[in-house]
């Protein structure tokens, strides 16, 4: 066996792990998996917000300042993954390893099911967007080979192939102008190999290009339509035109393209979740929010929300 998959199986494992761990006891074989997305709405008082850090979407309360996951008796120990860190776009997945994965979109405060993934055997991710693209992988890992292929899913269900990777370890992604860059374990060492594919092309089969190896990590970011590569010694993240310095040595990294801002959600000294917000032009930190769940931008606005707390971040200073 490669190297590269014994990383990649060993790191599959302690997600299914971690996740199984955030959830709910055992449960029995024959209810393993859920056959449909249940509707899902939100009450007056409180709108859909997705907490990152734990693979969780629940409701916030606006009247008693409270965030809750979604009952237990829906979720049955599952989770759900949203794009980037959720509140952004309104596609989420919901399921767990060896069940049923369903897609869903939030729309008038309810969240539909619009896709299921019949076989037990596969997985479903959000992969990558654009904001106009939305990419899902489907995935199955087996000692022999890897099944992975890049699709779209239609509001009706209709799934589209764009990328057919079986046989690479594909574990990141993004969009990047024209093309979907995406991360593999090198074969035979510790380092990550990064590769593309060309999507005006619009050829499924199409040959992968491998673009850089001996990368030190499997995360990769875009910024203003170019791949931004993470330097975790240096706290950077880079390509031969851009730098942008990291604040803190965050768990999740986010760069918001539309207002230059560079997003960390990190825990603090005090053992307790913080999200920081930092001006990329001039690397002024903007704010941190200790306690915060996540945020929400409108335009130059941002409104933080934690447990018993909801702030405002003005990027206009005003």
């Amino acid at each position: 066996m490669r190297k590269g998959k014994k990383i990649f199986t060993g790191i599959v494992l302690m997600v299914f792990v971690f996740l199984y761990a955030c959830g709910q006891n055992q449960i029995q074989e024959d209810d393993m998996a859920l056959t449909y997305l249940p509707e899902l709405s939100a009450r007056e008082e409180e709108f859909f917000l997705f907490r990152p850090f734990v693979y969780q979407l629940g409701f916030y309360n606006l009247e008693l300042l409270q965030w809750n996951p979604i009952d237990s008796d829906v979720a049955q120990g599952a989770f759900f993954q949203g794009f980037g860190w959720g509140n952004i776009y309104p596609y989420f997945v919901f399921g767990q390893h060896e069940r049923l994965f369903h897609a869903g979109k939030i729309a008038e405060s309810t969240l539909n099911h619009s896709f299921t993934l019949e076989n037990r055997k596969e997985a479903l991710t959000p992969f990558a967007t654009n904001g106009e693209l939305f990419l899902y992988m489907i995935e199955q890992v087996t000692e022999d080979d890897y099944i992975k292929r890049v699709v779209t899913i239609s509001n009706d269900g209709k799934l589209e192939l764009i990328a057919n990777l079986d046989g690479l370890p594909v574990m990141d992604g993004v969009i990047a102008g024209n093309y979907l860059y995406f991360t593999c374990p090198g074969e035979n060492t510790d380092f990550f190999e990064i590769w593309r594919i060309n999507l005006i092309l619009n050829d499924p089969y199409q040959q992968p290009e491998l673009i850089r190896n001996e990368y030190t990590t499997f995360r990769i970011y875009q910024y203003q339509g170019q791949v931004l590569f993470l330097d975790l010694e240096r706290r950077i993240l880079y390509n031969d035109e851009i730098t942008i310095e990291l604040s803190q040595r965050a768990d999740l990294i986010m760069v918001d393209d539309e207002v230059s801002i560079l997003v960390e959600m990190y825990v603090n000294s005090d053992m307790v979740l913080e999200i920081a917000f930092t001006d990329i032009s001039s690397g002024e930190i903007l704010g941190t929010f200790p306690g915060a769940i996540n945020f929400i931008r409108e335009g130059s606005i941002i409104t933080i929300f934690g447990q018993g707390f909801i702030e405002h971040l003005d990027l206009q200073g005003e």
